[in-house]
């Protein structure tokens, strides 16, 4: 585990003794301490990200955590850059679509995101059946940074927006079928732009 520390000794965990710390040239050792700090806020908005993506603030229903393990997937795929890891969200890869295209467009411009996932302030389910569910959420964009070359920001908070999201049960577990706008706002996924 690596520690950020200022002391100008470290311990060496491999002797158990403390050790004089090399020099470092001011500037570069302001990069290097600035670096570790980027390193740390993004960990700090994934964290952050995944715990208000899983648990929301009024969930009215059990039911309402399958969504919320179906965001974290999502925001997953995001952060690791990897799309397949959406034919685990959705029940149909068409579903998909606009997500992978949006992750391209990052990674096109050599962004990544660190956070992405979605903050449910309420939900509760409409309709139940063995193998569907129909839930009525209200939710936004959790904290997210995006980080690239020469980019390190977090994103603008945006609105609330209710949809109906419909889950259906698959072979091995829960998909996102459909998602139906109520009130429509500006997604701030969408915003980034690099130099």
């Amino acid at each position: 585990m690596r520690r950020l520390t200022f002391s100008p000794y470290a311990w060496d965990a491999r002797t158990g003794h403390g050790r004089e710390r090399a020099p470092v040239d001011g500037a570069l050792g302001e990069r290097v301490v600035r670096r570790e700090a980027e390193r740390v806020t993004d960990w700090l908005w994934s964290v952050l990200g995944v715990l208000s993506t899983l648990f929301g603030a009024a969930d009215a229903d059990a039911e309402c955590l399958v969504l919320g393990a179906l965001d974290a997937r999502r925001a997953a795929a995001f952060e690791s850059a990897r799309p397949e890891l959406l034919e685990e969200v959705y029940a149909e890869p068409s579903l998909a679509e606009r997500d992978r295209a949006l992750l391209a467009d990052y990674l096109s411009r050599g962004l990544r995101l660190h956070g992405g996932g979605m903050q449910r302030l309420s939900c509760r389910v409409v309709e139940r059946t063995q193998d569907r569910l129909v839930l009525t959420v209200v939710d936004r964009l959790g904290p997210t940074v995006v980080a690239g070359p020469g980019v390190h920001r977090q994103l603008p908070r945006d609105g609330a927006d209710r949809r109906e999201v419909t889950l259906t049960r698959a072979g091995s577990g829960w998909r996102v079928a459909a998602v139906r706008q109520r009130s429509a706002t500006a997604s701030a996924m969408a915003e980034p732009r690099s130099g």
